[in-house]
């Protein structure tokens, strides 16, 4: 009998630590009741969460399970989407704050992982907020096109690049003074190109191992293993991926027509927005041109709805692997969409970062036409 309440009493213990559910809570003013606010998680691709302010509060399920997230709250006013980013360990977490306070001045506790990130914002708050006041001047004055010359935001924009680089020198030297912290890994990684691999070797061999193991030590290690990554002129990179019909491919079958590559994640919105243009593309060239969509989505139903709901007919290729994977990486893809037009030799004839509409069109029809005449 002991042992059966033994065991008991070890079931429900494990079902409750597996069962939690942590929350984040929100106090925000300056906002009306009804008002939309987002949770996401830009790393994991998953559709984000979504509330509404009501009195001021407002209540997100905590995703984060076994290493620390970071993760964007976003609202819509002023003509934009306005974010805060923050880390969240698994337990409950609170933030504080108003309108005023986006983008780097929310309260967050319940947060260690966090902590490292609040006093680098401290540390570099005047500079920092001078930066946000010119952004925010030059995203007023953008909209004043009859008082504003191009040659005046010009000049607010040179100021803001020179306090923008001294805020990159600063949060650099921050986080290699910091590296052994979640936080600083995951700056390390976005910040990859600006410091010198081998320092970053370094630091990732001193990591202790609860770090390396973590997502973002993940990324770091599979960027140091990649000895070279790919730019104009040089020649494809094969891989190996499946299509919505589960035949694998490897991107060097398409060779012998020009190649579009085209890296993505389902709920990115320029993504979204550069289908209606692909389409026209893909209509318009398939005889000389193939579209290849690389998802970066790491859930795979995730990528299989969003070909459904945007009705995508050209070859759509997954191999579960997120944004920041050895593919992704080796590609130099930083962000969504990015577009490698391949001649057909499988050479990389241009890179393009981004989504702007006609763009891919006229550099479509400006290479296909001149390997005509």
């Amino acid at each position: 009998m002991k042992k059966f309440q033994l065991s008991l009493f070890l079931f429900f213990a494990t079902f409750t630590i597996y069962s939690q559910q942590y929350n984040i809570y929100g106090t925000i003013t300056g906002f009306k009741d009804g008002t939309e606010i987002k949770l996401f998680n830009r790393d994991s691709g998953l559709k984000p969460q979504i509330t509404i302010i009501e009195k001021n509060q407002f209540k997100f399920v905590n995703p984060s399970v076994n290493s620390p997230v970071q993760l964007y709250l976003s609202i819509k006013f002023d003509n934009k989407f306005n974010s805060f980013s923050f880390l969240t360990d698994n337990n409950d977490v609170t933030i504080i704050g108003s309108k005023n306070d986006f983008p780097n001045n929310f309260i967050v506790t319940g947060s260690k992982s966090n902590n490292l990130k609040i006093k680098y914002f401290e540390f570099v708050k005047p500079l920092q907020s001078q930066y946000d006041s010119l952004n925010n001047l030059i995203g007023q004055k953008k909209l004043d096109t009859i008082k504003y010359s191009k040659i005046h935001l010009n000049s607010e924009r040179k100021k803001r690049d020179v306090i923008e680089k001294k805020l990159n020198t600063f949060k650099i030297n921050y986080i290699l003074n910091n590296s052994n912290s979640y936080y600083s890994i995951i700056e390390i990684f976005y910040n990859r190109q600006n410091i010198k691999k081998n320092k970053i070797k370094k630091i990732y061999n001193n990591l202790d191992e609860k770090l390396k193991n973590s997502k973002f030590g993940i990324n770091l290690k599979t960027y140091l293993d990649i000895k070279k990554v790919l730019k104009e002129g040089d020649y494809l990179e094969d891989f190996k991926a499946k299509d919505s019909s589960n035949v694998s491919h490897y991107l060097s079958e398409f060779k012998g027509k020009y190649i579009l590559l085209d890296f993505i994640q389902t709920n990115c919105q320029y993504c979204v927005e550069s289908n209606a243009e692909l389409k026209i593309i893909f209509d318009k060239y398939k005889d000389s041109l193939q579209i290849i969509t690389f998802s970066g989505d790491s859930d795979e139903q995730i990528w299989r709805d969003g070909l459904k709901e945007h009705e995508i007919n050209w070859v759509s290729l997954w191999n579960g692997e997120d944004t920041n994977g050895k593919i992704f990486q080796k590609y130099g893809s930083f962000g969504t969409p990015n577009f490698f037009l391949i001649d057909p030799n499988g050479k990389i004839i241009k890179i393009i970062n981004g989504y702007g509409e006609g763009e891919l069109t006229e550099l479509v029809s400006k290479i296909l036409i001149k390997d005509k005449i």
